[in-house]
């Protein structure tokens, strides 16, 4: 079985006034495009998606697509909620994610 392990994204994150969403959505596209040509089996994400409780709907929104293009790719994915995460919100998102 071929696992990848990821974590502390901090999807939303504005450091030194500097959004880092861009740069996010651009590894995160490496990232899908290594799991699809790797084949991996299993894709564990194991906290700090996002960078607080309320992250900015972009965030959301970018965090969501790559899950999404996981799940066209037929990879199932195991996200654990860190502490900058709402395990709530984390779970309830996860649901969605489910129609896929």
């Amino acid at each position: 079985m071929r696992i990848v392990h990821t974590s502390d994204w901090h999807a939303g994150r504005i450091w030194k006034s500097r959004n880092r969403l861009p740069e996010l959505c651009a590894v995160l596209d490496n990232l899908a495009s290594f799991i699809e040509r790797e084949r991996i089996d299993l894709v564990l994400m194991s906290g700090d998606v996002f960078d607080s409780a309320s992250p900015p709907a972009e965030a959301e929104r970018a965090v969501s697509e790559f899950f999404m293009r996981l799940g066209r790719a037929k990879v199932p994915s195991v996200v654990v909620a860190g502490n900058h995460d709402n395990p709530a919100r984390l779970e309830a998102w996860g649901l969605l994610a489910e129609f896929v």
